[in-house]
């Protein structure tokens, strides 16, 4: 027999991500960047979060929101890089479900009334969050659990340059653009795989990360599991009309001296 169940929003997700792209892909890989649920007025939710405080980690259980209508559920879906064969959508954490319905283990930073400030997220802002409940790690964490298909993988530290960082700093102060986190995000994971749509591999050892009009010069230390970012450029949008390939590097403006 067919249920319907009904299920209001508690709140909504505010932070600086507006796109799915610059979300890391698991909440553990995230930086420290904070971001607050806002829990919706008028529903005493004050006293919801009563005790809430003296917890470290809290589940977030939320909705996709920006994921499009299906006609037929996805049942049958290919993780990015882990293996090339499909699995079904419930051995995975793909967000394209039959319900739209994303869980996050996430840092707690602070309460302040209805707002709960957090750390380690992968939501976006407008997220409607469903509802919240403590991490504990006496019932939650199972470090010997098997984990199926998917194989550990290799994750790289990220870091900046010093020409990389005095350009952040100008993007940030002048335009209010983030290409650090963007950096840290993507580049976090198979940093010289090509079949990633917005990596372009310039050498063995290096490459370029596109962002909208944005590109990200990188080099890769395998050994040492480092990604170093060595500048940032921007392209005109003339050149992204006309560039043909093999002329990339040479129609590139450079948005500040090395």
């Amino acid at each position: 027999m067919d249920i319907d169940v009904c299920i209001r929003p508690i709140g909504t997700m505010r932070c600086d991500f507006t796109e799915r792209y610059e979300t890391p892909r698991q909440p553990a890989f995230a930086g420290e960047d904070v971001g607050v649920i806002e829990l919706s007025p008028g529903m005493n939710f004050e006293q919801a979060v009563v005790g809430l405080e003296g917890f470290s980690h809290l589940w977030v259980l939320y909705g996709f929101h920006k994921n499009k209508p299906a006609e037929r559920p996805v049942v049958m879906v290919r993780p990015p890089r882990y293996t090339s064969e499909k699995v079904g959508v419930f051995a995975t954490r793909s967000p394209h479900r039959p319900n739209p319905i994303g869980m996050s283990c996430v840092r707690l930073v602070k309460i302040e009334g209805r707002r709960i400030h957090i750390q380690g997220f992968d939501l976006l802002d407008g997220t409607p969050v469903l509802d919240i409940k403590p991490y504990l790690p006496m019932y939650d964490a199972h470090p010997e659990a098997i984990t199926g298909w998917l194989q550990p993988g290799s994750y790289f530290k990220v870091c900046l340059s010093e020409t990389a960082k005095t350009q952040q700093t100008q993007l940030t102060q002048e335009l209010g653009v983030r290409l650090d986190r963007y950096a840290s995000v993507q580049l976090q994971e198979a940093p010289l795989d090509e079949t990633r749509k917005r990596i372009e591999v310039l050498a063995d050892t290096q490459g370029v990360l596109s962002y909208q009009e944005w590109r990200i010069h990188y080099r890769v230390d395998l050994q040492a599991q480092q990604v170093l970012v060595t500048r940032f450029e921007r392209e005109s949008k003339t050149d992204r009309n006309e560039e043909s390939e093999g002329s990339r590097n040479e129609k590139m403006l450079k948005f500040d001296d090395e």
